[in-house]
């Protein structure tokens, strides 16, 4: 039995369990401000770079690794249902296009004033 512990890098696992903790609190409403929202949108980045990554991809666990990843990005997709204007969308990855539906007073309000996007408050 494969555990969490014996895929090559265990700050993977890490990366895993902060995305569902953002997750997380994306479902209960994200309480910063957008450009936190984005910091902490880093973390699917350094997933999908393990992902991407052929080495790991022959990795004991990988699998896992990516049945977590594809679990966690479901909820995700379930959550972020408003979509972000992009000039340029086809060069970012699906989870820096799309906020949850809810959210903070400073997430909302940064997203109506910086993008003119519309989401419901959360108090």
């Amino acid at each position: 039995m494969t555990s969490e512990q014996d895929f090559p890098r265990k700050a993977l696992w890490n990366d895993v369990e902060a995305w569902r903790d953002f997750v997380e609190e994306c479902s209960v409403g994200y309480s910063d401000s957008l450009a936190e929202y984005e910091f902490d949108l880093s973390v699917r980045d350094r997933i999908q770079r393990a992902l991407d990554d052929e080495s790991l991809q022959a990795a004991d666990g990988y699998e896992r690794f990516r049945e977590s990843v594809r679990s966690i990005d479901d909820r995700f997709l379930g959550l972020a249902r408003v979509d972000l204007p992009a000039a340029d969308a086809g060069s970012l990855p699906w989870w820096h296009l799309r906020v949850p539906e809810k959210g903070g007073r400073e997430l909302a309000d940064d997203l109506s004033l910086r993008l003119g996007v519309t989401i419901t408050v959360i108090e």
